[in-house]
């Protein structure tokens, strides 16, 4: 009898939502300073996760967010625009993947530093 594989990869099988967590965040910012590049990996999921996405300032406001709503992938890049006119030199980035509201089920937390040389062609 032939053994029937679904998956091409056995380790990325999906699993249910209670074992669905963050794998891998990378934040990075463009040259330009004024962007960051957000790429985040999940564990396979059966149940799409939602996610909340930011970079916080140091006093803990949010500057820049963004909300995925039962994502469809696992492997994902987006891009985060930093508006206000002051721009910072240190953030926190920030992850949150939750499938009901006020019950983040993962966390992902880091600081994030934005060089001088990050913003060569940003607005004085």
């Amino acid at each position: 009898m032939s053994n029937l594989s679904f998956f091409e990869n056995p380790d990325e099988v999906p699993v249910p939502r209670d074992q669905v967590a963050i794998e891998q965040v990378m934040f990075e910012p463009y040259p330009d300073g004024r962007r960051v590049r957000v790429h985040i990996t999940l564990t396979p999921f059966l149940d799409r996760p939602n996610l909340d996405i930011g970079l916080l300032a140091p006093d803990g406001h949010a500057v820049t967010s963004l909300s995925i709503v039962e994502a469809l992938e696992r492997h994902m890049d987006f891009t985060l625009h930093l508006r206000d006119r002051e721009l910072l030199p240190q953030y926190v980035a920030r992850v949150e993947l939750y499938y009901e509201e006020g019950k983040i089920q993962d966390v992902y937390e880091a600081p994030l530093t934005i060089h001088p040389s990050d913003r060569q062609d940003a607005e004085p």
